[in-house]
């Protein structure tokens, strides 16, 4: 029944109101003196600053008749305020960070005939914000103050056909927007820097370009029928057949600046490797021949995509008898595209199955033996299917700085285009191209599970998962693909090797681990839940998306005579590889009497530490790649490019952590229903500070021994090896958080 997807789908249901009136009202408190700061904020002073008054959500709902046993209402609306002081990774400079979101939610349901329900909602949900451009911005200009508007309508049909057929009909159509994300100047000098070299950080201006809004909508259109059958013979069968057409929206150019121009430079480090900073916090640019690079981004303003994806399943949940039960489905799509200019970047169908079966040895219910195999193909996200348009996907010239050497945000020969030699470029309607037969890559689950009660108050369910992805979208760059001149307003700026976007299975995420759940019930008013995962095996050779790069491709496959797969993309664990992961928890009811209830909770966390790479981002090419690839006629070679050393990739460690969270909820029953509340929260509450991740940076060592292709094959640590680097390295301090509400 689900599909565009390649992870989990969540399927909520907003309630409809009843013959009854009811409603909640509830106040969420929380100031920045309630969080204990944690180390790294301690060294760096970061101030508390804000009140409850900055920090408090108020929420309220509210449902009942319009016409008895005919049609109903139910509302809800949240009015969020967060203000909380944080602080920059890297240079530690301090800064306030804001978020109002009002969300408001309708709901109508009405009973046409009986058996047959209409129910149609509205929500608005609008958020202003002030925030870093991203996570990993490093000082304060980078803090932008955009919009997002956000709004969802829901129109649904439910009927009952006799007794054994029951039908469902939808649709929805979802807006939202992005508003003021980004810097307004065009002065060159106010272009934003990244930088790979120092780990990575954003600096000097914001990125993106405030004035070039853009879209993201969508509309679904889906309708399903359920039959049910029964015979002695054959057992009961729940069939499920639909469909839905679902199409999918962008608008807007993604100017990657509002100058235009992207710079990649290291700033200027003290002894101890800290940043140098301004008398206003500001970092100093680096500016070192062959060590910088700019990018210049040519947008399309206002350019538009449709991906427009029709699918149809049906599904038999086949109950055999009182010890089998089969799931049989399967799933096809048909995707299809349409982009500004009369492009069309996909055409492609799929059909994929879902297959269950659940044995029951006793008949009971009391012991359950599963398996299911399933294959997911993906969203088709606008990132990768956009890539042949200028739909947010600008083209780009890209360059590296010939000199001289200087620094600071003043020095003027390190902000002159002229003073770089454009080594790259893509133009997505001219050099970039897609596969003919490009289509979502494909994930295969097979999950094998056990589990039964334990005498009378508890249950144990043991799962093992498998899941591999294949056919993953890369960009390919080699002698295959050829070459095009870019003549931008008559100017040629040179012959580049094009970019065509390809399914391949060399590149591959795999995963394996066991999951066991279990629940005990102690007592009448004690429960003990809880889960653990084992990863047995998290790894392949393509980390999948990284930070705000939705669908992004990786190193692989371009000019590959020069960047075999040991050195720029090798086969390792990946960077959500997490052997342990524990959650335990409880509830305890204490009853009061007449003063009411007492609800105490609890839960334990532990999960080991995640994995790194010992990795050095923007090396540039060493002579001997450079003669290669002259030597095979390439039109163009790559700029720098980040390294793996011998122990590959996920070699490392960081810090396990543990943290346990408590809480405590008073109500009181006045009259009838109507009855407040009271509820207390302590998070982290023996204020665990363990250094979780920290400063990875190493730096390629020239003088050590080189491969065949010149490349290092040892590093130095760099000056903040092993040190923290943001807030973010540490888990959040000590926290409390107060409630109170009142039901009826």
């Amino acid at each position: 029944e689900y599909g565009r997807f390649s992870g989990g789908v969540i399927n909520a249901i907003t309630k409809s109101g009843g013959n009854t009136f009811s409603g909640s009202l509830r106040v969420n408190m929380w100031k920045p003196t309630w969080t204990a700061q944690n180390p790294y904020e301690v060294e760096n002073e970061v101030p508390q600053e804000g009140d409850l008054a900055d920090n408090t959500t108020y929420e309220t709902t509210l449902g009942g008749p319009v016409v008895r046993d005919r049609l109903w209402f139910f509302g809800a609306n949240r009015i969020e305020r967060r203000s909380s002081s944080e602080v920059f990774d890297q240079t530690g400079i301090s800064y306030d960070e804001t978020s109002q979101n009002d969300r408001y939610q309708i709901k109508l349901t009405g009973t046409l005939t009986p058996g047959h329900t209409l129910a149609g909602s509205y929500m608005r949900s609008p958020t202003a914000s002030g925030r870093p451009t991203f996570g990993f911005s490093i000082e304060p200009t980078g803090l932008i103050e955009p919009e997002f508007p956000n709004d969802l309508v829901v129109a649904t049909y439910r009927g009952a056909i006799g007794s054994s057929l029951a039908t469902e009909l939808q649709y929805s159509q979802k807006r939202q927007g992005f508003r003021g994300f980004g810097g307004t100047s065009t002065d060159i000098f106010d272009s934003p820097f990244i930088t790979v070299w120092q780990g990575l950080g954003h600096y000097n201006a914001p990125y993106f370009d405030a004035t070039d809004p853009e879209d993201r909508n969508n509309r679904q259109v889906t309708g399903n029928v359920t039959w049910f059958a029964s015979s002695p013979t054959f057992g009961s069968h729940s069939v499920k057949a639909g469909f839905e057409r679902y199409t999918s929206t962008n608008t807007g150019g993604n100017s990657q600046s509002s100058t235009g121009y992207v710079f990649l430079a290291p700033f200027a480090e003290g002894p101890d490797g800290d940043p140098l900073l301004d008398a206003a916090g500001r970092l100093f640019p680096v500016f070192e021949p062959f060590g910088v690079f700019i990018e210049n981004w040519l947008p399309v303003r206002g350019a538009r995509i449709d991906i427009n994806t029709t699918s149809f399943f049906v599904n038999d949940t086949w109950a055999l008898d009182e010890h089998l039960t089969f799931n049989l489905g399967v799933r096809g799509e048909t995707v299809d595209s349409e982009a500004t200019g009369g492009i069309q970047t996909v055409d492609t169908s799929a059909l994929v199955p879902r297959l269950g079966v659940a044995y029951d040895p006793g008949g009971d219910g009391r012991l359950a033996l599963q398996a299911t195999y399933s294959h997911y193909s993906g969203k088709y996200s606008e990132t990768q299917f956009a890539s042949i348009t200028n739909v947010g996907n600008p083209s780009a010239l890209f360059g590296y700085y010939a000199g001289p050497a200087g620094r600071g945000r003043d020095f003027a020969p390190g902000f002159d285009p002229d003073n770089y030699v454009t080594y790259d470029a893509t133009f997505p309607t001219r050099n970039v191209f897609n596969d003919p037969n490009l289509r979502s890559p494909l994930t295969k689950e097979l999950t094998l599970s056990a589990g039964g009660a334990l005498g009378t108050r508890s249950h144990l369910k043991l799962t093992f998962i498998r899941r591999s992805t294949g056919g993953v979208i890369e960009d390919f760059q080699d002698l295959t693909t050829g070459s095009t001149e870019i003549v931008v307003d008559g100017e040629s700026f040179g012959t580049f090797v094009n970019q065509v976007l390809r399914n391949t299975h060399d590149l591959e995420r795999r995963y394996d681990a066991l999951v066991f759940d279990g629940r005990v019930q102690a007592a009448r008013n004690f429960l003990i839940d809880g889960s653990w995962t084992v990863q047995l095996a998290n790894e392949g050779n393509f980390e999948g998306e990284g930070t705000n790069t939705p669908g992004s491709a990786s190193n692989a496959f371009d000019w590959p005579e020069a960047t075999p797969a040991a050195r720029y993309f090798p086969y390792g664990r990946l960077n959500d590889f997490q052997k342990h992961k524990v959650r335990l928890w409880g509830i305890y009811n204490l009853g009061l009497g007449r003063a009411g209830r007492v609800d105490l909770g609890g839960m334990w966390r532990y999960a080991s530490g995640l994995t790194y790479s010992l990795t050095s981002g923007g090396v540039p090419l060493t002579p001997e790649q450079e003669r290669l690839l002259a030597d095979l006629s390439y039109a163009s070679t790559p700029g720098s490019r980040g390294i793996y050393y011998a122990a590959g990739r996920g070699s490392e460690d960081f810090a396990g952590y543990r943290r346990l969270d408590l809480s405590a909820q008073w109500e009181l029953p006045i009259w009838r229903d109507a009855r407040p509340w009271l509820k207390f929260e302590m998070y982290n509450v023996l204020n665990n500070d363990t250094l979780l991740s920290w400063d990875t940076t190493v730096d390629p060592d020239f003088d050590g021994p080189l491969d065949e292709l010149g490349l290092p094959t040892t590093y130095t640590e760099g000056p903040r090896f092993g040190e923290a680097t943001s807030a973010g390295d540490y888990p959040d301090g000590r926290e409390y958080r107060i409630a109170l509400g009142f039901r009826f």
